[in-house]
């Protein structure tokens, strides 16, 4: 949908004297986009395309434009229609910011802030619209700069989105404009209509949440924390990485307060959310490990926390351990974990050693250098070269190694060994990307040999790979 919005635009913009040739096709496109059913029509609407840009860039192009502007007309009275009929269906903006705050000592200025996006003058603007609507020229070019002239979509999504700065300029107390201000930013993320402008306020809410944690008493920074979460609940998993930054920021701002109950309540929320899981789903054609990029940034921020004073973090600490154990780990040696391991170490873990103990267990982390290094590297490459990197299993498992290694290439190698052992290749599927699975033969010169040998050591009663550790190179 955006695509085809941008790539009219293009034609638009671009086509210049030519723009008449075109005319066939954009006429078709308006109408094809006017003909869906409200749903999907809505999703144009609220496009960062906007149609009415597009209906701007057609009007400038209008000397060259022979035929009449009937399509773009009646496509922009449909959008009109259906954007003044969304905010009408969301609660006046003003009217609910009146009946949220404390006490207003000058009410027009609150009617003038929200004015333009008030019932009363989106009312306004919907008789504007039906009066062009009852044009006996609606093909016309007087209506369609009629139709321009009026306020689209993206213009309320932008007021919306400068109200929280219009009311710090407005209000002259300080913590209470910037009260007010979270107040109407929690409103704009409950507004679905809103979800383009959504991650901004995020980060927002963020900065002025930790403004105010520290200048609130405790009754009122629960009750905001209290909402924030509400909000999060319902966000992370379109913006994983901007509501963990939140909740880091406000978790600093919480354990200044060095209020104990406080820390208590707001690890209640932080374990309430949730924790991003590695969702692990295979390797990609392009090489790459398909996995939850939020799932680390969720241990460090969970990291962060406890080291902030992991005497009051105990239960976090716990539900760490218990999630790693549960759900799993997942690390790349260029996330250059070990430097988050040696700041939780440093960190006060005198009075919980035996959990940071525990937690410490469960980080698979190796190596100090990023790829492999040392006996790792000069052994891979040794193998791969045997069969001068023609077998695409070996290849596929050396170049992972050495650029592109984790913790998962430990199941990988035991996944060979065990494909060596049976000739199964089903378990290297999880480790491998599809265009290479599929040039894994189960017999051929690349695993006849290494097969004979691991049939050979199981009859010798060697267990392949645990028994293999054990083994020490001839001398």
């Amino acid at each position: 949908m955006d695509n085809l919005l941008l790539f009219m635009q293009k034609i638009i913009k671009d086509s210049g004297s030519d723009i008449q040739r075109f005319m066939p096709v954009i006429v078709d496109s308006f109408n094809h986009i006017r003909n869906y059913e409200d749903e999907h029509f809505f999703l144009f609407v609220k496009s960062f395309y906007q149609i009415k840009k597009l209906a701007e860039a057609l009007l400038n192009c209008s000397s060259e434009i022979t035929a009449d502007f009937k399509s773009v007309n009646l496509l922009l009275l449909k959008y009109y229609k259906h954007t003044y009929t969304y905010w009408l269906s969301e609660i006046d903006p003003g009217t609910w910011f009146k009946e949220e705050v404390d006490k207003i000592d000058d009410p027009g200025k609150i009617d003038e802030l929200f004015q333009q996006i008030s019932h009363k003058q989106i009312k306004q603007f919907q008789i504007e619209l039906e009066g062009i609507t009852q044009s006996k020229n609606i093909a016309s070019e007087d209506v369609l700069r009629s139709l321009i002239a009026l306020p689209g979509y993206n213009q309320f999504v932008e007021t919306y989105r400068g109200i929280p700065q219009r009311i710090l300029d407005e209000e002259t107390k300080n913590v209470r404009k910037n009260r007010w201000k979270l107040i109407f930013l929690f409103h704009i993320m409950n507004i679905s209509g809103l979800s383009m402008i959504h991650e901004d306020t995020l980060r927002d809410i963020n900065r002025t949440l930790s403004w105010l944690i520290a200048r609130e008493s405790l009754l009122n920074t629960s009750s905001l924390i209290h909402k924030t979460f509400s909000i999060l609940k319902t966000q992370t998993r379109k913006y994983p990485a901007t509501s963990l930054n939140c909740v880091l920021n406000m978790g600093k701002s919480v354990y200044k307060t060095d209020d104990g109950d406080l820390v208590n309540f707001f690890i209640d929320y932080v374990i309430d959310l949730g924790f991003q899981s590695p969702m692990i789903d295979g390797v990609g054609n392009d090489w790459q490990i398909k996995a939850n990029s939020a799932h680390i940034l969720n241990i460090r921020t969970w990291l962060e926390l406890i080291e902030l004073d992991p005497k009051w973090s105990t239960r976090l600490l716990s539900y760490l351990i218990i999630y790693l154990s549960v759900c799993g780990v997942f690390i790349r040696d260029t996330d250059l974990f070990p430097r988050d391991i040696t700041q939780l170490l440093n960190s006060d873990i005198g009075p919980v050693y035996n959990l940071a103990k525990q937690l410490a267990r469960l980080f698979p982390v190796y190596f100090n250098d990023i790829g492999a290094e040392g006996k790792l590297r000069d052994i891979s490459t040794e193998i791969d070269e045997i069969y001068h990197r023609k077998d695409v299993l070996i290849h596929f498992l050396r170049k992972q190694s050495h650029v592109e290694s984790s913790n998962l290439i430990i199941d990988f190698m035991e996944a060979t060994l065990n494909f060596w052992a049976t000739r199964e290749k089903g378990p290297l599927k999880p480790f491998i990307p599809p265009a290479i699975y599929k040039e894994i033969n189960t017999k051929g010169p690349y695993i006849d040999g290494v097969h004979k040998a691991m049939s050979h050591l199981n009859k010798k009663g060697v267990s392949v790979p645990d028994d293999l550790i054990s083994v020490h190179p001839a001398t």
